[in-house]
Formats: C-alpha cells, structure tokens, sequence
C-alpha cells in the first residue's frame, strides 16, 4: 500500500477517534499508528543501499523494486503479532484504569487499519504479514510473496 494511502487513511481515522473521544491526543496517535509502521521501509531501503554500495534513489524506494532486487522481505515492523502485543497491553492498561490506555487504544486501532489496508492491498496473503514466518521462511521474498512483489 502506497505512502498516501496510510497518510489519508490515518487522518480519516484520527477524525474519527476525536470526534468520538474528543481527545486530541488519542486522535494523534491513531493516526501515528497508521504511518509510523512504514519506517521499517525506510531502514531495510537504507541497509539494501549500503550492502549494495548503490545511491538512495527515492523512485526506486517508492516503487517498492528494491525488494526483488535484493530477494528478502522482512519489514519488522508489520506483523500481526505486534498486533496481538498492542492488544493485550490495551485490555491491561483499561483493566488498570491506566490513564494511557486510550491513546494507546488509539495507536493500536491505526495500526490494526495499517495492517488491514496492506493484507488487501498487497500480494502476501495473510500469513505473509507474519513475523514469525517470515523469518521461518529465511525473509525470502519468493516465499512469503510468491513471484508478486509487495510493498509492505
């Protein structure tokens, strides 16, 4: 899923959330939630450059080509485990009357929105968006994508 994509759907998000709370805050985060997971791109595109000894080229980054070039997928920051991670620490905050409980709801909700927009806008199928497979499947971009090149 394209930058823009996350960038709208987060503000759409982060409406919502305020309109519904009236916190600020909370809708903020939301909203961080929904973009803030696209940094693991920014690192594993600035680790293929260096390995590669090859100049950033912001096309080649957008395009999402370099994940082919370099046959391995392992955007860390994309998976359902952190998913569930975020989730049982929400339940636990609200539990315990924390007061961060909301924002972290919030934070939580826009990445659980980061994560439906690419499951249905990318090539990896459900199980791509696993850490724990990915990384059992050695990050090989063939196996986790097939022949399809995604963009996380």
């Amino acid at each position: 899923m394209r930058p823009i994509a996350h960038m709208a759907s987060g503000t759409a998000m982060g409406g919502i959330v305020w309109a519904v709370t009236g916190n600020l805050e909370a809708a903020l985060w939301c909203g961080l939630g929904n973009v803030l997971s696209d940094t693991d791109h920014l690192l594993e595109y600035g680790l293929y450059c260096l390995k590669r000894r090859v100049h950033p080229c912001l096309r080649e980054f957008l395009s999402g080509e370099y994940f082919s070039s370099k046959g391995t997928l392992m955007v860390l920051f994309h998976g359902h485990e952190h998913l569930l991670a975020l989730a049982v620490i929400c339940l636990c905050l609200w539990r315990c009357k924390n007061p961060a409980a909301l924002c972290l709801t919030a934070f939580t909700t826009g990445y659980g929105m980061h994560m439906l927009l690419d499951l249905l806008g990318n090539d990896c199928g459900l199980k791509g968006y696993s850490i724990l497979y990915r990384a059992a499947v050695k990050f090989d971009e063939r196996e986790i994508c097939g022949e399809k090149q995604s963009r996380g």
